[in-house]
């Protein structure tokens, strides 16, 4: 994670890592049916180009329009 957005997540760490809990609960959340591990792996281009809204001091959501960056059609 660079440096400029760091500060608006409260983190210091440049590394983001997903429990096997937080994926295990991915997997089985019928609210989120279509993500899978590529999904994931678009989050670095996301968090790095995508715009973000803090919704409240522990929820951040990164928007993203798809690009052939991201490997979206």
């Amino acid at each position: 994670m660079d440096e400029a957005t760091r500060p608006l997540m409260g983190v210091q760490q440049k590394t983001i890592y997903l429990s096997v809990e937080t994926m295990e609960k991915q997997e089985l959340d019928a609210k989120h049916p279509g993500l899978t591990d590529e999904d994931y792996c678009l989050l670095p281009d996301i968090i790095k180009t995508g715009e973000i809204l803090r919704q409240s001091d522990e929820r951040i959501v990164f928007f993203a329009v798809p690009a052939a960056g991201f490997g979206l059609p």
